[in-house]
């Protein structure tokens, strides 16, 4: 229920893709993106590569504008195969890693989502200092696991924090 002119984050499953030209003769990639809530015509501009990359069947997270008709403007997206509706948070958050030499931002995902709850295990490696510098003191304590929690999930994050607050004794 994407409204017209609302930037959003859309996660689904191409149905049917297919290239054509636009005004001026330049390429469109028009994908029919589907997902339990319905239907939406994802558009790609000057990329006609994509056609051939993005076979019907594939789980995408699409990050742009809805337009009117029924369209989705594509900024940017990512082939996400086992990327579910809770690993997008509200508000088009989504964690995004960038890529290093062999391992892919689906697999930093997967691993981050495995071993998030463990945080508590690791080592603090950052200087007091630097721990409370800022903003990274949220509830107090500014640990390893509200900085991994804060930059990984940063709507749970806030959430947890609104909760605890909400919990504490009036003075």
């Amino acid at each position: 229920s994407l409204v017209p002119g609302e930037s959003a984050t859309v996660i689904g499953d191409v149905r049917r893709i297919a290239t054509r030209r636009a005004r001026r003769g330049r390429p469109t990639v028009e994908a029919t993106v589907a997902d339990d809530s319905g239907v939406v015509k994802a558009v790609w501009f000057n990329q006609p590569w994509l056609a051939d990359r993005l076979t019907p069947g594939t789980r995408l997270v699409l990050h742009g504008k809805r337009t009117d008709r029924n369209r989705f403007w594509v900024s940017s997206h990512e082939v996400a195969a086992g990327v579910t509706a809770d690993d997008v948070r509200a508000e088009g958050m989504t964690p995004v890693y960038p890529a290093t030499e062999g391992i892919t931002s689906d697999r930093l995902r997967q691993l981050v989502k495995r071993l998030r709850g463990q945080e508590g295990e690791t080592v603090e490696s950052l200087p007091g200092r630097m721990l409370n510098y800022g903003d990274l003191t949220v509830t107090g304590t500014g640990n390893t696991r509200e900085v991994f929690a804060r930059v990984h999930d940063p709507v749970s994050f806030r959430n947890e924090v609104q909760r605890a607050s909400a919990n504490r004794p009036s003075a």
